[in-house]
């Protein structure tokens, strides 16, 4: 290749470099393919987002309506069982341990007032008045203990109740045998 072979390209290659170039878009270029479509397409596609915002409105109260009367049913149910098995779930059961825990345990009513007490004064558990009797009717039906269970219960309570008594009394003599 010649020199002037050379030059001629250099001088055509800086031409076209330099000649302006258009790098604009046109209007109609902007146009995204939604909004170039006619009228009655862009209608008929905001009818439909309507609809489906309405289906999806609708379908939501539903939701809300059957989880509210789901929730009107347990209370329902709970409500139609008796008290002493509500009361057993509300103050045993939900509060401080399952059914699991007592289920092998079998005592007449003695026995389970027993119970009742060892829980409300040892371990805390919040009765109001008149409810450990019903919590121990209701125990000693579905849980009972066999006859010769209920008489030593009621041999042994006697026993129980004194103990204390004569705890005290045996304290008292000591004390003012020290004086």
């Amino acid at each position: 290749m010649t020199k002037a072979r050379r030059l001629r390209r250099l001088a055509l290659l800086c031409l076209f470099a330099a000649a302006p170039v258009s790098g604009e878009m046109e209007d109609r270029e902007y146009e995204s393919a939604e909004t170039a479509k006619p009228a009655h397409v862009l209608e008929r596609r905001k009818r439909e987002i309507e609809a489906e915002l309405r289906a999806a409105s609708r379908r939501q109260e539903e939701a809300r309506a059957a989880e509210e009367a789901a929730r009107l049913a347990r209370e329902a149910d709970l409500a139609a069982r008796p008290y002493a098995v509500r009361l057993l779930e509300a103050r045993c059961e939900t509060v401080c341990h399952g059914h699991e825990r007592f289920a092998h345990a079998r005592h007449g009513w003695l026995g389970w007032q027993a119970v009742i007490l060892r829980m409300q004064y040892l371990n805390g558990a919040l009765l109001d008045p008149g409810e450990r009797n019903d919590l121990a009717r209701h125990l000693a039906a579905i849980q009972p203990a066999s006859f010769a269970e209920s008489v030593m219960e009621y041999a042994i309570a006697p026993a129980m109740l004194a103990t204390p008594f004569l705890g005290w009394v045996g304290w008292r003599r000591w004390r003012r045998s020290k004086k």
